[in-house]
C-alpha cells in the first residue's frame, strides 16, 4: 500500500515501483561501502597494531654493546633493597601500548599498595584506558595517573645535564622513593619507539642504572646511566617535549 501522498498519487505503480527499487539499490550500495570501510580500518588499524607490536620485540643482536643483560654485577644490583622490592611481584605490561600503567604499577605493589590490574588505576575512566590502549600515555599524563594514587609525592624530573639526571637517580638509595624512566630505546635497544619502565637500583660509582623493563622477553639489564641520559632525552613526538623520569615517592604502606 502507498504512503497516499501526493507525489505517490500521481506516479504509476511502474514509476512507484522503479522508485522504491533505485532506494533500496541506493541502501544496499551504502551498507556496502560503510562495510568496506569498516573493514578497511580494521584491517589498517590491525596492520598498524602488528607493525608498533613488532617494534617492542627485543632483538639482542641491536643492544648497545654496554647494556648487560646477565652476570655478577647485574645480580649484585638486583639484591639491592629498591631492586628486591620489585621481584616479589614484578608484572610485565598487559599490552603493547600499557607500558606506563605497567610501569605506574609495579611502583605502586613495591610501595606495598594492591592494584588488581593495569586497568583498575584508571578508577573506572574507561574513555582513559582506552586512551591509553590506543596511543600510549605521555610523561605527564602517567604524572597526572599517579597523582590520583595514595602516593605523598610525584615529580617529572626532564634532566638538562648528565649531572641533574645522575642526581635525580641518586634518590633510589631512599627507600620511600620509586623511579619510573620514559626513554626512546633507540640508543639502549637498538628499536626507536618510546617507553616506560621502573628502575630497581643505581650504582653510582659504576655509573650503572637497573632497568626493570616491563616488555615480555626483556627482563632486567644494567645501562650506563650516560645511555638512559641520552635516551631519556630524545623528544616524544605526541607531547614534543623530551622524555624524562618520573619520580614518586610515598610512605604510606611501607
Amino acid at each position: 500500500m502507498g504512503c497516499g501522498c501526493q507525489s505517490c498519487r500521481t506516479k504509476s505503480p511502474k514509476q512507484y515501483q522503479a522508485g522504491v527499487e533505485v532506494s533500496s539499490s541506493m541502501r544496499r550500495v551504502l551498507a556496502r561501502t560503510f562495510l568496506a570501510l569498516v573493514l578497511l580500518a580494521l584491517l589498517l588499524a590491525g596492520a598498524g597494531s602488528y607493525y608498533a607490536a613488532s617494534l617492542s620485540q627485543p632483538h639482542p643482536d641491536r643492544f648497545a654493546d654496554s647494556v648487560l643483560v646477565s652476570g655478577p654485577l647485574l645480580k649484585q644490583a638486583a639484591s639491592t633493597d629498591s631492586a628486591r622490592s620489585y621481584l616479589t611481584d614484578f608484572a610485565i605490561q598487559e599490552h603493547w601500548t600499557s607500558c606506563g600503567p605497567a610501569s605506574l604499577r609495579n611502583v605502586l605493589v613495591s610501595l606495598g599498595d594492591s592494584v588488581e590490574s593495569e586497568k583498575a588505576l584508571f578508577h573506572g575512566d574507561l574513555s582513559g584506558w582506552l586512551k591509553s590502549l590506543a596511543t600510549g600515555m605521555t610523561l605527564d599524563e602517567l604524572a597526572s595517573l599517579a597523582r590520583t594514587k595514595t602516593v605523598d609525592r610525584v615529580e617529572i624530573v626532564r634532566a638538562t645535564s648528565l649531572v641533574e639526571f645522575q642526581s635525580a637517580l641518586r634518590r633510589l638509595s631512599d627507600p620511600t622513593t620509586r623511579i619510573i624512566a620514559n626513554f626512546d630505546r633507540e640508543p639502549i635497544y637498538g628499536v626507536s619507539v618510546g617507553h616506560f619502565s621502573p628502575l630497581g637500583s643505581y650504582d653510582a660509582d659504576a655509573g650503572l642504572v637497573m632497568l626493570l623493563d616491563v616488555t615480555k622477553g626483556y627482563g632486567f639489564a644494567l645501562v650506563p646511566d650516560s645511555l638512559l641520559y641520552q635516551s631519556s632525552r630524545l623528544i616524544d613526538p605526541v607531547s614534543n617535549l623530551p622524555r624524562g623520569l618520573l619520580v614518586i615517592s610515598s610512605k604510606a604502606n611501607l
